[in-house]
């Protein structure tokens, strides 16, 4: 509870913005970890970077010892044909096996092969996805066939092919069923794995899960909007709220960066920021807007 005590003495004085934004700040620092909805998030920090010489890497979503994942890349060479005629191939794979976790995806038309989902923030892991069963999936393919009478002829699969996502897993602790997800990133070439963050929910059989960085808890109406997707925040406004502020905050309290909000639709490159978590607040007519990110 906070009490406030009034000088009868003196005229009782609006909060101003600066008292407000330390107000919030303290509020989303206290609950951080604390989310009531059961779901836990956390980044890789430091990154894990994954290429052809590193050892495979184990990943456990909630640290019991049970691996659910294992990611790996590969130098791809090796004889194949090609419409009855012999050709050599040369490339590389990113590779995830799946230990005691099932990722989500859909079987391709025409084929059985599984074919991972490469969700986007915002969408939701649950019970009407469908999970893999194989052993072991491919993230992305780059290679490139040689055949001396066709010729050199490129091949690339993969969902995560030169791109960053979300993919959504079913995974047991104990004998219970969850849901979460993994942040990767494939390069064009398949060659170089990057996992960037993951969350799950701890409470069982509980769906869907939607894919929020921070489990965001976001205060303010309508009119005003945040999204921080990559390295890049937006904040959209309706006419009327054009005009307020936006300040970056570090999870110690300093302030970062300060900008005013001239446009409905304005942009903040996050790239000089260095990986972490931050605090965002938007001053508008309407009052404030308050929400975490995180820089990768």
């Amino acid at each position: 509870m906070i009490k406030v005590f009034k000088n009868n003495a003196a005229p009782l004085l609006k909060p101003t913005y600066s008292s407000l934004s330390c107000l919030l700040f303290l509020i989303l620092t206290t609950h951080f970890f604390a989310q009531d909805d059961g779901v836990v998030v956390n980044q890789f920090v430091p990154l894990v970077i994954l290429d052809a010489s590193s050892d495979p890497y184990s990943f456990d979503f909630n640290d019991d010892g049970i691996i659910e994942f294992v990611f790996l890349v590969q130098d791809l060479t090796g004889d194949t044909m090609i419409g009855g005629l012999p050709a050599t191939y040369a490339g590389a794979g990113s590779v995830m096996d799946a230990v005691n976790g099932r990722p989500a995806g859909s079987v391709s038309e025409g084929s059985n092969v599984f074919d991972l989902m490469n969700l986007n923030l915002g969408e939701q892991v649950s019970t009407s996805l469908d999970f893999g069963t194989d052993d072991s999936f491919s993230l992305a393919i780059d290679l490139v066939i040689n055949s001396s009478v066709i010729g050199l002829i490129p091949y690339q699969y993969g969902t995560f092919l030169g791109s960053s996502g979300y993919l959504g897993a079913e995974f047991l602790i104990g004998t219970e069923t969850h849901y979460g997800w993994i942040e990767i990133g494939v390069s064009a070439d398949a060659s170089l794995i990057t996992l960037y963050s993951y969350g799950y929910e701890s409470n069982p059989n509980t769906s869907p899960i939607i894919i929020n960085h921070l489990g965001v808890n976001e205060m303010g109406g309508e009119g005003i909007s945040i999204v921080n997707y990559g390295n890049t925040l937006t904040v959209d406004l309706s006419n009327e709220l054009v005009g307020g502020e936006l300040r970056i905050f570090s999870l110690s309290g300093a302030e970062l960066h300060n900008v005013k909000l001239e446009d409905i639709e304005n942009v903040v490159d996050l790239n000089h920021f260095d990986i972490g978590v931050y605090i965002v607040t938007a001053s508008s007519k309407q009052g404030l807007t308050s929400q975490k990110i995180f820089v990768h």
